[in-house]
C-alpha cells in the first residue's frame, strides 16, 4: 500500500440519501443494454452508420480511439492528466453488504463487498469511480461474547486478509474505477483497509466489534463525539426507506491505522471511555428480504459508514 501524498481528514457523513442508494440489500443491480441499437449490427445508430465500421465510426476519424479522442492528444491518459497519478478526488466513502451464514453455536461464516466510492465532488454528488473488495470473513456473536478491548461487544467479525480481492472492473461496469490507476496515484484505500499493518496497510476494515443496536439503545450509546447520533436519531435515517438498522460497527483505532492517522478520536465515539473501539459503521437489513432478528448476523445486510474522508492537496 503506497501511502496517499493528500493531507486526510474525517467528516461527518451528512447526507445519507446521497450515499445509500450505493449498497442495495436482497437485489442485485442490472445495467440496462438498449435495443436494436447494437454497436455490432449495420444501423447501429438507427440512421444507417455503424460505429463499428470504418466509415462513421468509434474506431476511426472523429472518434474516441483516435485523433480527436480521449486516448490521444487532448487525452485523460497524457500531460495533465486524471489517470496520470492525479485522479480528480476530493473524497471518499464506505459501504459495505454482506451475506451471513450460521455455521452453529452462534458463528457465522460471511461473503461480503466493501464498496469504496471516490468523489470528483462529494458535496456535490458528482463521483468518480467505485472500488469493490470482496473477501470473506469469520462472525461470532452471544451476549457473553469477550472482544478484547470492547466492553459492550456482543458481536465480531473478522476479515481473513488472504481472501481479499479487487473484483473492480471498468471493462464490465464503467462506474468501476481502474485499479492500476488508483494505485498509481497513491489511492487505493480498498487494498489499504484490507491489509494489515505489518502487511504494510492500515488494516481499519480488517476486524469489526459489533454491538447489536438493541443494546446500543438501550445502553444510551452515542456514535459521535458530539452525542447526536442516539439510536433515534441513527434508526430515523433509515426508516424512510423500509430499512431497519441492526447493528453499530466500531474500528480498532491502534497505531499505523488510518483511524489514528486521520483523527477519528475527534468525530467518534469510543463504544466505552477509554476503548481504541470506536464507531464506524451502521448496519441495517431490509426486513422484506431479511426476517431474522437476534444479536447475530444471518442473511443479507448492508453497511453504512458514519464518516466520509475529504482530502486536501
Amino acid at each position: 500500500m503506497t501511502r496517499s501524498r493528500f493531507t486526510i481528514t474525517l467528516g461527518l457523513l451528512l447526507n445519507l440519501l446521497l450515499l445509500l442508494g450505493l449498497v442495495s440489500i436482497g437485489c442485485t443491480p442490472t445495467r440496462g443494454t438498449g435495443g436494436g441499437d447494437d454497436d455490432d449490427n449495420a444501423d447501429d445508430d438507427d440512421n444507417g452508420e455503424d460505429d463499428d465500421d470504418v466509415t462513421d465510426d468509434d474506431d476511426v476519424l472523429d472518434d474516441d480511439d483516435v485523433l480527436d479522442d480521449d486516448d490521444v492528444m487532448d487525452d485523460d491518459d497524457q500531460v495533465d492528466d486524471d489517470d496520470a497519478g492525479d485522479l480528480d478526488i476530493d473524497g471518499l466513502s464506505f459501504a459495505f453488504e454482506l451475506e451471513a451464514t450460521p455455521t452453529g453455536g452462534f458463528e457465522s461464516a460471511i461473503l461480503g463487498t466493501y464498496v469504496l466510492t471516490y468523489w470528483t465532488d462529494i458535496q456535490a454528488g458528482v463521483q468518480n469511480c467505485i472500488q469493490r473488495m470482496e473477501f470473506e470473513a469469520f462472525g461470532e456473536f452471544g451476549p457473553d461474547l469477550e472482544v478484547p478491548g470492547c466492553t459492550n461487544c456482543n458481536g465480531h467479525v473478522i476479515v481473513d486478509e488472504s481472501t481479499v480481492v479487487d473484483a473492480s472492473n471498468p471493462m464490465s461496469d464503467p462506474d468501476d474505477c481502474d485499479p492500476a490507476a488508483l494505485v498509481a496515484a497513491g489511492l487505493d484505500f480498498g487494498t489499504g483497509f484490507l491489509t494489515s499493518v505489518p502487511n504494510g496497510g492500515y488494516g481499519d476494515f480488517l476486524d469489526l466489534g459489533l454491538v447489536h443496536f438493541g443494546t446500543f439503545g438501550d445502553l444510551g450509546l452515542t456514535a459521535d463525539v458530539s452525542g447526536d447520533l442516539d439510536s433515534v436519531a441513527i434508526q430515523d435515517g433509515f426508516t424512510d426507506y423500509g430499512l431497519e438498522v441492526t447493528h453499530i460497527a466500531y474500528v480498532l483505532n491502534t497505531t499505523g491505522s488510518l483511524s489514528d492517522l486521520s483523527g477519528l478520536s475527534a468525530v467518534a465515539n469510543p463504544e466505552t471511555s477509554g476503548s481504541d473501539w470506536y464507531s464506524y459503521f451502521q448496519i441495517y437489513k431490509n426486513p422484506a428480504d431479511n426476517t431474522h432478528t437476534g444479536i447475530d448476523l444471518n442473511g443479507p445486510y448492508g453497511g453504512q459508514a458514519f464518516w466520509i474522508i475529504t482530502f486536501a492537496r
